[in-house]
């Protein structure tokens, strides 16, 4: 005989000596790639387990210059939105796209749109309140031009030039709360300066490759500065504190490699320093704690691609 449901007497449990439930599982690290020139503007979300969470083309299928890309949360779901930036030969167009979706969410020019420098892209809470804001600076070819922009109504709330605006090799640009690191383009001697969100006056410079001038590709987060060497030069990645001093040089692939490199980094409880491969080599994604140990090593794009790999 089946009993009804009113007769089944009801589970009882005695929470008194209970464990508390485990903790969450930490987030996991994402990681975004773009695809550098030759190929479609492919951009890839790539997981601390080599798990590709999401892929999309940031611009037109045809368009060939490469994507530079960033996170940051804007949509406050816990999971980093990708930020991108058209490389070389392309025009200043930045585009949001949602972490998990791939929805387009902002889309926008932050320079003369008929210009062909491309643009770099950075993305950080400045002033602590809790948004991230957007941060560019121009490609090679333009002026070492920096701005700001807020994410709600993309209004622009800061402009700069980061080095002598006389100089056309470009801005790299990154960001964390309270600071943004700009690194000299191609053309000019090596050299990274800091600026103090707000006035945006300069607080810090260093020269982390001497005469160098192939340009310098720079990241910052837990109050570190992390800077990589552009094309022409050795892929050399270096470490700075937020005083400029030197913690740690180190080449993540071989020395006689001369296409540079890209870098990005990750805070948090469980920091991580990310480099790309540039052009000239497959396309290496080379993750590192901060001992230097490699906690993951992947292949963004088709081992065949030989343009390089924009991280953020």
């Amino acid at each position: 005989m089946t009993a009804s449901l009113d007769t089944v007497a009801p589970v009882t449990f005695d929470l008194t000596n209970a464990e508390a439930p485990p903790p969450p599982p930490p987030p996991v690290i994402r990681t975004a790639v773009g695809a550098g020139s030759g190929g479609a503007p492919a951009v890839k979300v790539i997981d601390s387990t080599g798990t590709e969470r999401l892929s999309l083309l940031a611009y037109v299928a045809d368009f060939t210059g490469g994507v530079r890309v960033a996170t940051a949360d804007f949509t406050g779901d816990g999971v980093d939105d990708v930020v991108t930036g058209a490389g070389p030969l392309g025009s200043s167009h930045v585009k949001v796209f949602d972490g998990v979706t791939g929805a387009e969410l902002r889309s926008f020019f932050a320079y003369d749109p008929s210009a062909r420098y491309g643009v770099f892209v950075a993305a950080a809470d400045l002033d602590g309140d809790g948004v991230a804001e957007l941060v560019t600076g121009a490609g090679e070819g333009g002026a070492p031009h920096v701005k700001v922009f807020r994410y709600a109504d993309l209004a622009e709330t800061a402009s700069f030039f980061a080095f002598d605006p006389a100089q056309r090799g470009g801005v790299s640009v990154a960001a964390q709360t309270g600071l943004v690191v700009a690194g000299s383009g191609v053309g000019a001697a090596s050299e990274v300066r800091v600026f103090a969100a707000g006035a945006f006056d300069q607080i810090l410079t260093f020269s982390p490759f001497g005469g160098f001038t192939g340009g310098v590709n720079v990241t910052a987060d837990n109050g570190l500065i992390e800077v990589g060497a552009g094309p022409g030069g050795g892929p050399q990645v270096k470490i700075y504190t937020a005083t400029g001093t030197e913690v740690a040089s180190f080449f993540p692939f071989d020395p006689v490699f001369t296409s540079g490199v890209s870098v990005a980094s990750r805070g948090g409880d469980d920091p991580r320093l990310i480099v790309g491969a540039g052009p000239g080599t497959a396309p290496w994604v080379v993750e590192y704690d901060f001992t230097q140990q490699v906690t993951a090593s992947y292949l963004a794009f088709d081992p065949g691609f030989a343009g390089g790999v924009f991280v953020g």
